[in-house]
């Protein structure tokens, strides 16, 4: 339950089951998803509040060198390497 709401299995929330274990993933977490979450089994139940917080990341401290072309003429049949370059390796993910 989500807010005294069940919620349901989707593209948002997932449930696992593992023996006596149930697992609850929500997928692309939103400060909307901050409430109260309760378990149920019969007539037992545990809950939790998730709080949800968003901070914004702070701006690379890297930068291309070297960009990708803005317009290439290839061949179908011919192979093709598209290559930019970046000023620190921490960019490479």
């Amino acid at each position: 339950l989500k807010n005294k709401v069940e919620i349901f299995y989707g593209l948002k929330y997932h449930f696992d089951l593992s023996r006596a274990k149930q697992i609850l993933t929500i997928d692309k977490l939103h400060p909307d998803d901050s409430r109260k979450y309760v378990c149920r089994v019969n007539d037992i139940e545990t809950s939790a509040w998730l709080e949800v917080t968003l901070f914004l990341a702070a701006k690379p401290l890297y930068n291309f060198y070297k960009e990708l072309l803005d317009k290439m003429e290839v061949f179908r049949t011919k192979q093709t390497i598209l290559e930019c370059c970046i000023n620190d390796l921490k960019g490479i993910c």
